[in-house]
């Protein structure tokens, strides 16, 4: 498009991604459970679980304030937040043509399954910050920036569980 143009966008589609991305966040972390043998793990992710089950019910709510707000596209002048928003959505995220169980092996270490979590969990938080960017001053917007802290919690969490695996397994061998 040239200079200038204008292109609208759907609320309702991004609304929509975020929706699922959440939903499958909560299955890859049930799924993720059957997997560990660590009780303060399957916890924790059980805890992000029912948070991301939250967290889509929360977009599903903004984005049926906004659709019935009459605000179901943004202007987008220059594009750069359309193209954004859809450069990282079309990551999927938490791949939304894969079932969660199908990101890890049946036989992946407790490692294994963090590291995928907090790499999704940070994209996630990219993609958030962009649609709380493309929402400008719209009321629902501290939601988003609720969500946004959440979801850096689920870093903290997933960090320091990680951090006490390793310290309760010592020191690499030599």
């Amino acid at each position: 498009m040239s200079e200038g143009s204008s292109t609208a966008y759907s609320i309702d589609e991004v609304f929509g991604i975020a929706e699922e991305i959440e939903r499958n966040g909560a299955a890859f972390y049930r799924d993720a459970i059957d997997v560990v043998e660590s009780a303060e793990a399957s916890e924790l992710f059980l805890s992000l679980a029912k948070q991301e089950d939250h967290h889509a019910r929360t977009f599903a709510m903004m984005r049926k304030v906004m659709v019935d707000q009459g605000r179901g596209t943004t202007d987008d002048s220059d594009e750069t937040v359309a193209r954004y928003l859809r450069a990282i959505s079309d990551q999927y995220i938490f791949e939304r043509d894969k079932r969660p169980e199908e990101l890890f092996d049946a036989d992946a270490s407790l490692e294994d399954i963090v590291d995928i979590a907090m790499g999704k969990e940070k994209d996630s938080i990219v993609l958030y910050l962009g649609i709380r960017d493309a929402m400008r001053e719209h009321e629902e917007r501290p939601k988003v920036d609720r969500i946004i802290r959440e979801e850096q919690k689920h870093l903290v969490d997933l960090s320091f569980l990680l951090t006490e695996q390793r310290r309760k397994k010592g020191p690499p061998a030599a």
